[in-house]
């Protein structure tokens, strides 16, 4: 670590400075050097004009040596929003493809809520499960939005309003883990704590097959 001067004498102040950066590098076995101008030059370290604006607008204490920076709080993006309205902690989030500023959440108070982005306000609660809301996703297309839940229950809801319940599929006895729409069709995946995974036509909110085997 190389501090150069360029004045005869160096002031405190500029030597506490050097010795703090060295500190705030965490490398050890460091030493503060004091240069004179032309040992500067020589060293080729003379060329940083913009260095002394580091140390000279440093507040100082009373005995002329540099102040701890109070930490600064995390800055907020301006992007940033917060939807209020479920009483307990949320589980999934989804955005609808074709309509980005619509958000579905599923949350731990047994509820799924579809929300505006646009104007940060709930447009619709999807309710009826009897335990927590673990997944839920829109459709390939936004036209169908499904919800699965810890007490072994799936449901397809319009994905618009006022989102009726289009039907709750039979199959899982057990909580469901995850769910997952085709890329390119109302076809629905989803797998369970029995070690089993269905298939779901979600346009007739029928089962199509069923895979086990999982343990």
């Amino acid at each position: 670590f190389f501090f150069s001067i360029r004045r005869r004498h160096t002031s405190c102040r500029e030597v506490s400075w050097a010795r703090r950066c060295v500190q705030e590098t965490g490398v050890k076995d460091c030493e503060v050097v004091e240069l004179e101008a032309e040992e500067a030059e020589a060293l080729g370290l003379d060329n940083d004009e913009d260095d002394k604006d580091d140390y000279e607008d440093m507040p100082e204490d009373e005995e002329g040596h540099p102040e701890e920076e109070p930490e600064k709080e995390p800055q907020i993006p301006n992007n940033t929003h917060e939807l209020l309205g479920h009483k307990d902690f949320v589980t999934s989030v989804s955005c609808c493809p074709q309509n980005p500023d619509i958000v579905a959440t599923g949350s731990g108070d047994d509820s799924a809520k579809v929300w505006s982005l646009a104007s940060l306000k709930e447009i619709g609660c999807l309710t009826g499960f009897a335990d927590s809301v673990s997944s839920c996703k829109f459709s390939y297309d936004g036209s169908r939005l499904c919800t699965a839940s810890m007490d072994g229950t799936l449901k397809i809801w319009k994905a618009s309003s006022p989102f009726e319940l289009l039907g709750t599929l039979d199959g899982p006895q057990d909580e469901i883990h995850f769910i997952q729409w085709h890329t390119k069709g109302n076809v629905l995946l989803c797998g369970s704590e029995d070690g089993t995974m269905w298939m779901y036509d979600g346009n007739k909110c029928q089962n199509m097959n069923t895979f086990s085997g999982h343990r």
